[in-house]
């Protein structure tokens, strides 16, 4: 009787073991989730997105925790799973790391009676040290050596801004990489190019390399400048720049740029005696803003520069430049700012365009050698600001347009003129009128003229035909 009990006892019992062993959770991975519980799960800086697949007997929805290795450390990972029809899906969300240090954790992963568990590591966010960040080279053939240091691993690519004209190759040791430059000799305007620098594959920030352009004649062509780029193309090589006596640029200027041609090309004082400019922009429009064309190029400028709207030459544009004998302004500029070319003692001629709707007070204060102010009968000027042509000379010729209804109390003080031109049939009654010897008005308005107030000082008046 007792051997009959032990035999359905031992019976009974692999009964259960073979149930047992029947009813076990299996999990089968794929070929890539199982290397990366094998091994470990890796992210870069910026973090990122994985999935874990696994096939499994149960239909158990999984139970996930996750532990960090630093204890006082965020939580910086996120996990959530689930089994439907047998086939199982882990997804792990990893956040960006913006420390200097590496992050680890481990996820747990249990499906009723089986587990895993994932490794997880996190790069820290990139480093890279160097002296500069900025180059200034000159215009012939040359090396350049830049050392870099950071906490992962260094790769480059170069960005022109023309045909490529660097070559790079490095040398590694350690944390420093060494970045040999071969620099092509330069045979026209200054140009740029930038290094990207990436730690572990991603952008941590860009070097720039300027070169100085050519040596330059003293007739100079830039053309299709694009706004905010005469940084680069002028350089700041003083000795060059001061080669050049007749400057024409098309194109696009902004703020940046006239900022630039004030700072580098035009001179004050006794010296600009010595270098005389013609600047011709007829083929220029101004735009607004001190932006650079190359968003990457840091540039310090100084506080308080003034605001510039479009096709406008604002306060102060050209003041006190002493160099420039004669300028062409863009053709479709539109407003010619207060004080703009005051002071310029140099300056002998200027053509106003015909869409200028405006010239400001005290514009052309000062010109003490100034002797031709033209302006078409085709003009939409519209308003004078006092002062706007006190020269301080004695003008050819001027032509006022009949479009000219705005004119400031003393917009022709101190404005002297041999020869004053106008098409106002009906004279303005005006404080101050330019001084002047002869004043030619429309046909049959002579008479009007010389019963006007201030008109009558002319010592000749004269009338014209439309068709003079």
């Amino acid at each position: 009787m007792k051997t009959i009990y032990l035999t359905l006892t031992t019976l009974v019992s692999l009964l259960l073991i073979s149930c047992n062993h029947e009813t076990d959770t299996v999990l089968t991975f794929d070929a890539g989730s199982e290397k990366l519980i094998n091994n470990k799960l890796e992210f870069s800086s910026d973090g990122g997105n994985a999935n874990l697949l696994f096939t499994t007997n149960k239909n158990m929805q999984p139970v996930i925790s996750i532990d960090y290795m630093t204890r006082d450390e965020s939580e910086w990972l996120s996990a959530k799973g689930s089994v439907d029809s047998g086939n199982g899906e882990i997804m792990i969300h990893c956040d960006k790391n913006n420390t200097f240090n590496k992050r680890e954790a481990s996820i747990h992963v249990v499906v009723d009676d089986a587990s895993f568990t994932v490794r997880v590591i996190q790069r820290p966010a990139g480093i890279v040290n160097t002296t500069y960040d900025n180059y200034v080279v000159g215009e012939k053939e040359q090396s350049k050596e830049i050392e870099l240091t950071s906490n992962g691993k260094l790769t480059f690519s170069l960005r022109f801004d023309q045909p490529a004209w660097i070559k790079y190759d490095t040398t590694e040791q350690e944390e420093k990489v060494k970045l040999l430059l071969s620099i092509e000799p330069n045979g026209g305007l200054g140009r740029i190019a930038f290094i990207d620098v990436y730690v572990d594959g991603i952008k941590h920030s860009s070097i720039s390399v300027r070169q100085q352009p050519a040596t330059f004649s003293p007739d100079v062509v830039i053309p299709a400048v694009e706004a905010g780029s005469l940084y680069i193309l002028l350089g700041d090589d003083e000795a060059n720049i001061r080669h050049i006596r007749n400057l024409t640029i098309s194109g696009s200027l902004n703020a940046l740029d006239l900022y630039v041609l004030k700072q580098r090309l035009f001179l004050s004082g006794l010296i600009a005696r010595s270098y005389p400019l013609r600047l011709d922009l007829y083929e220029v429009r101004i735009f607004e803003g001190y932006k650079s064309y190359y968003p990457d190029l840091k540039i310090e400028l100084p506080d308080g520069l003034p605001y510039i709207e479009e096709a406008t030459l604002s306060s102060e544009t050209f003041a006190n430049i002493d160099n420039i004998v004669s300028l062409e302004l863009p053709a479709y500029l539109e407003k010619i700012g207060p004080h703009c070319f005051q002071g310029c003692t140099g300056l002998e001629r200027i053509n106003i365009p015909d869409d200028v709707v405006g010239i400001g007070e005290y514009a052309f204060k000062g010109c003490s050698k100034l002797e031709e102010i033209n302006i078409t009968p085709f003009s939409k000027l519209a308003s004078l600001g006092d002062y706007a042509f006190a020269t301080g000379t004695k003008l050819k010729s001027l032509y006022l347009p009949i479009g000219l209804t705005h004119i400031s109390e003393f917009a022709f003080k101190s404005c002297h003129v041999e020869s004053l031109y106008l098409d106002w049939e009906t004279p303005p009654i005006l404080k101050v009128v330019p001084k002047g010897e002869t004043l030619s008005v429309p046909s049959g308005t002579k008479q009007v003229y010389e019963s006007t107030p201030n008109w009558s000082n002319f010592k000749n008046i004269i009338e014209h035909n439309d068709e003079d």
